[in-house]
């Protein structure tokens, strides 16, 4: 797209051989904006550079965050007993101790993951238990494979807050609730439950995916998918560069008013055909039974969930 803006005898022809390549067809956002403007870029050279410009930042912001995502104090690459002793080094850490990402991910995320390697540094769940009553997440196919990190740094607006205001601050009597995971199939599968302490969480995906996917997804779907994102890119980069994250139809098109359309599944060729609202759909069928549910306890409430 850049070689055909910046050719020094511009032409449609070519800037359309450009809009052509998958890649490029994929994004629609990019390819729609660039076909509308097709007609002016080619009567107005001022614009084809202004638009360059616009595409050259943002290529060049990719490469940096490339570079801040491979940017570690750890060796590029750790042989195995480099990787087993930095694994014991932060099982022993204090429960409070803060791991930084590069620590985090050379040790944990980018090697292999294994049921077996994680139970022998951390001695058969010393801090993590099966127990979903204990650990507020049920996923029978997924075990705990990794330690969910503490990070360095304080919670602040500027890193965790999104700029969508999706659900936020709303006030809520009853417990915090319950997310069902489920798979994207037509007929989707519940591969587990996890329970809200409070509001709609952005960490909720991230720390089922961290803790216990042994290879990252490709996609995640969540209602609070532009939150979730905005905290991975400082927390977790390494998560933020290899799992897209994107919203739900349902909701990006009901109660996401300031959000990008970056964050819409109708964006991307690759996710036409996608069911982005198998978790309504599952979920649904909790409404029979929401009357009793709000006068549960919390565990006898996770209980009937998971059940």
């Amino acid at each position: 797209m850049l070689e055909a803006l910046n050719a020094p005898q511009f032409s449609v022809d070519f800037l359309a051989a450009a809009l052509s390549f998958p890649p490029v067809k994929d994004q629609r956002l990019l390819r729609r904006a660039v076909a509308c403007l097709g007609p002016r870029l080619d009567a107005h050279p001022k614009l084809r550079r202004l638009l360059a410009g616009l595409l050259s930042g943002i290529k060049t912001r990719a490469a940096e965050y490339d570079k801040f995502v491979a940017s570690s104090g750890q060796p590029a690459a750790l042989d195995e007993r480099g990787t087993d002793a930095l694994r014991e080094e932060t099982a022993a850490a204090h429960p409070l101790h803060n791991l930084s990402r590069e620590q985090f991910t050379s040790a944990w995320l980018l090697p292999p993951a294994t049921v077996a390697a994680y139970r022998a540094v951390h001695c058969e769940y010393r801090d993590q238990w099966d127990d979903y009553l204990q650990t507020g997440m049920w996923a029978p196919g997924f075990p705990v494979t990794r330690p969910m990190p503490g990070f360095s740094g304080a919670t602040t607006a500027f890193t965790d807050l999104p700029d969508c205001s999706h659900e936020m601050g709303k006030e809520n009597s009853h417990t915090g609730g319950t997310v069902g995971v489920f798979c994207t199939r037509s007929h989707p599968k519940s591969l587990g439950v996890i329970v809200l302490s409070g509001s709609e969480s952005q960490r909720v995906p991230l720390e089922l995916v961290v803790q216990r996917f042994v290879m990252m997804p490709a996609n995640i779907i969540y209602d609070f998918a532009c939150a979730t994102l905005k905290t991975a890119l400082v927390r977790l980069p390494h998560l933020a560069r290899v799992v897209c994250l994107k919203c739900d139809r349902f909701h990006w098109r009901a109660n996401h008013t300031d959000c990008s359309a970056c964050m819409c599944p109708d964006s991307y060729v690759f996710l036409d055909g996608v069911n982005t609202s198998s978790c309504e759909q599952r979920s649904a069928l909790s409404r029979r039974q929401q009357h009793h549910l709000r006068q549960m306890k919390q565990d006898q409430f996770i209980s009937f969930t998971v059940y």
